[in-house]
């Protein structure tokens, strides 16, 4: 990950993974997403943002490049080579960033978190595009702005929710958090309080009522109707019944559910044993407080936001974060620690890896990328025209 030559290649692939996408399943999102690029009639930028102010579009980035490609081909392919391009390269940096804080610490245990951060969200999901590249640009500009100090990258975080509007819940916390930052941690450990949030909110995220809190106040700060309309939808108790009704009627999202929900708490329950092994052994990490601070603060948030319809995807965020402090904490302390505790995500991530990284990637993308050669594989999908199924 070092190596600048390495680089290239890994987001090369993922610029050729996103060709390769087959759109033969009129179930995925990324079938959907060809068939309105394929209708799409728009190439003035300032139509597009006209558009976004009028309440057309959530966000700007995938018009905005299907505006782009347009100018010149109506090749599904072609836009998702853009789409893996884009992901590749935030995602590229954001394990950099963990490579980084994993310094020479090896082993079982780091190969196995770096692992769990590849596959939390991985090249399989650009089948939707906007919101998982959203994730990886986030994560992205806070970690610098948190971890390394570096607040320009506070403009990276408020590009985001232009990627995905929903990412403006994202930015708020991180607004917030860079406000109070100072009085969350110290050398000596984590604020008492926010401690004692983070656990009151992850209990009263399985008792809360969805949308039991109002975020009509948003829509207000936005420019974009598109925003405070989505921020409406999602708010309203119609669109909550209709997804748990779906969740109750759906064998799938059943046992998605259930395994989302183990995820939760293994990661609640590895980083409260963190804090109360750092807090017994007396350790005194003014940069490792502040990072488990900031998971706590982050967490309090997200996990109220989960009650949300669609919410649940914001605590995919704060699993990257949470991996990035518990390798930093094993780096320095793991003779204080009992490693294995980090096992308890592997069953938890079984059902991601098995579906989002082997299935999707089966079902979604030509077979040609598994058995052909580059060459073929470009030969097959340079004139591909769009097929309505």
């Amino acid at each position: 990950m070092k190596s600048r030559t390495n680089g290239v290649v890994f987001i090369a692939f993922c610029t050729l993974f996103g060709f390769s996408f087959a759109f033969s399943n009129d179930s995925a999102d990324s079938y959907r997403v060809a068939l309105v690029f394929n209708e799409f009639n728009y190439q003035s930028i300032y139509d597009i943002y006209q558009l976004y102010l009028l309440g057309g579009a959530p966000d700007l980035y995938r018009f905005l490049t299907y505006a782009f490609l347009k100018s010149f081909t109506d090749n599904p392919k072609i836009l998702f080579a853009s789409f893996g391009l884009v992901f590749g390269v935030f995602w590229y940096l954001s394990m950099r960033v963990f490579k980084k804080e994993q310094a020479n610490y090896s082993g079982f245990y780091a190969s196995l978190l770096f692992f769990l951060f590849i596959i939390i969200n991985p090249i399989t999901n650009i089948n939707g595009a906007r919101f998982n590249t959203a994730i990886w640009v986030f994560f992205y500009g806070v970690i610098n702005v948190v971890l390394y100090n570096k607040n320009r990258y506070l403009l990276l975080v408020l590009c985001a929710p232009l990627v995905h509007f929903s990412f403006l819940f994202g930015v708020i916390v991180i607004l917030l958090y860079v406000f109070i930052k100072k009085f969350t941690y110290s050398n000596t450990g984590v604020n008492n309080l926010l401690y004692y949030s983070f656990i009151v909110s992850f209990i009263a995220s399985w008792v809360l009522e969805s949308n039991i809190i109002s975020l009509d106040f948003i829509g207000s700060f936005v420019p974009s109707d598109s925003i405070s309309n989505k921020i409406g939808t999602y708010n309203s108790s119609e669109v909550a019944d209709i997804y748990k009704e779906r969740a109750s009627s759906s064998p799938f999202l059943m046992v998605s559910n259930f395994f989302q929900n183990l995820i939760k708490i293994a990661f609640f329950t590895i980083l409260i044993y963190l804090k109360r092994e750092l807090q017994k052994n007396s350790v005194k990490d003014l940069v490792i407080n502040k990072m488990l601070a900031f998971v706590f603060f982050y967490f309090t948030f997200s996990f109220i936001i989960a009650t949300m319809p669609s919410g649940g995807r914001f605590l995919m965020v704060g699993y990257l974060f949470a991996l990035i402090v518990i390798l930093m904490i094993l780096r320095e302390y793991e003779n204080y620690l009992n490693s294995r505790f980090v096992l308890l995500l592997i069953p938890a991530y079984s059902f991601t890896f098995f579906f989002n990284v082997i299935f999707l990637s089966i079902s979604i993308t030509s077979k040609t990328i598994w058995y052909g050669n580059l060459l073929w594989i470009i030969y097959e999908g340079w004139d591909y025209t769009f097929i309505y199924l």
